[in-house]
């Protein structure tokens, strides 16, 4: 009887792996004021576990935009949509930013990216005045 349970659950396991389905880690919308907002996920790249992939999701689940992540130089964290640009708060960026344990904000960015679902586009830029929360801060 016990061989026959384990043999059971056994199975139920190998089955189960056979159809896990690989989710995104991260998810935010572009503009959450609005209830039409566009999303980004961040999905593992398929074949390559090192890797992920930027999606640009419209409100309705249709993929407007990918884009696989560049590579994140040493000493730099991503920071998905928690950016001041002049001053205002906007969600709709992706920054790599190097963060100091002892401020909240960050200016040390090595590279940024506007996501613009209007576009369906991930766009590169080089705005001025821009600082990242450091979500670790304080923790």
């Amino acid at each position: 009887m016990g061989r026959r349970l384990i043999l059971t659950l056994f199975t139920a396991f190998v089955a189960g792996v056979s159809f896990a389905q690989p989710k995104s880690f991260v998810i935010w919308l572009v503009t959450p004021a609005e209830s039409s907002s566009a999303s980004v996920e961040v999905w593992p790249a398929p074949g390559d576990r090192q890797s992920f992939v930027w999606r640009l999701v419209s409100a309705g689940g249709t993929i407007l935009a990918e884009m696989k992540q560049p590579v994140v130089p040493p000493g730099y964290s991503v920071n998905y949509g928690d950016c001041k640009v002049n001053g205002v708060l906007r969600h709709d960026v992706i920054a790599f930013v190097r963060h100091a344990e002892s401020r909240e904000w960050s200016s040390d960015i090595h590279s940024f990216w506007f996501v613009d679902a209007k576009a369906k586009a991930f766009t590169k830029s080089r705005p001025k005045q821009v600082t990242c929360r450091n979500e670790g801060y304080g923790v």
